[in-house]
């Protein structure tokens, strides 16, 4: 009996080393992931909430720098623009601000649908005037003034590095947020 169980650990010799390999691999890409996820996470939470600030400061400029004119201008989206880059940099370790773009949109009584986007590409989806022309849905509501309120919507993109592609062979790397606002 003796003899048997001396030949049976000879065997088995190396059986725990391989089975390691397998274990420790599995929670080395079960880290990478799970550190990937936490990543784009708390970017998203950090667009969301920029991107709900833009589009009020986008609604309330008429407020806050007392225009008259309802519709965006250059340098309305130069200065979100810059806003933006800002509170992301300030917020984010290790922001690069080659990395952020900005996609805002705005449809007015005035000049209708008009879109503007700066830095790298930001793409939407659907935009504002899709979601009206093919839903045959009036996106703003009329004022107490008797016209059409303006719509606005800024969409934040964020390039995120990609820790699983290599590994998984999949992913993404874009983060995008995006607000809707009806103006004055």
């Amino acid at each position: 009996m003796k003899g048997m169980n001396s030949i049976l650990m000879a065997r088995q010799k190396g059986t725990f080393s391989i089975e390691f390999s397998f274990v420790g691999l599995f929670f080395g890409v079960l880290l990478m992931f799970s550190a990937d996820l936490i990543i784009k996470i708390s970017v998203k939470g950090k667009l969301d909430r920029l991107s709900y600030s833009l589009v009020n400061i986008a609604k309330e400029r008429t407020q806050l720098y007392a225009k008259e004119d309802y519709t965006l201008e250059s340098d309305d989206i130069d200065l979100l623009y810059d806003v933006g880059k800002n509170s992301l940099n300030r917020t984010m370790g290790q922001f690069d601000d080659s990395k952020f773009s900005m996609f805002v949109e705005e449809m007015t009584n005035d000049s209708g649908y008009q879109h503007y986007a700066r830095g790298s590409e930001c793409n939407v989806s659907k935009t504002l005037n899709d979601l009206e022309s093919n839903d045959n849905t009036k996106l703003s509501v009329v004022t107490s003034w008797g016209r059409d309120s303006s719509v606005y919507r800024v969409t934040l993109c964020y390039e995120t590095d990609n820790l699983v592609a290599g590994l998984l062979g999949n992913g993404f790397t874009t983060v995008q947020s995006g607000s809707v606002m009806i103006g004055r």
